[in-house]
């Protein structure tokens, strides 16, 4: 399972989410391949992902598996977003 986390050096609000992700991925971690993408510095990647330069949203983006999951990631939703991505992958 890889999941990827898109953040910008240049949002707060960035590093607020990346720090409770960082949390909700502790008992994750043998089950996943985790990442931390700067746009600013692999703006390629975001583009890959359909987004662009600065992130005008009030999440980060996160991927898991290529797809697209939303919210606050909390420890929980984190791990229902990532059992969910296991399910939909069987």
């Amino acid at each position: 399972m890889h999941v990827q986390v898109f953040y910008s050096p240049s949002c707060p609000f960035s590093f607020r989410q990346l720090e409770r992700i960082r949390k909700a991925i502790e008992n994750l971690r043998d089950c996943i391949v985790y990442e931390e993408i700067n746009v600013y510095e692999e703006p390629e990647d975001g583009e890959k992902m359909g987004f662009y330069g600065l992130l005008s949203r009030n999440f980060v983006p996160v991927f898991i598996d290529g797809q697209q999951y939303t919210g606050d990631f909390t420890e929980k939703e984190l791990d229902e977003a990532v059992k969910k991505a296991l399910q939909e992958s069987k």
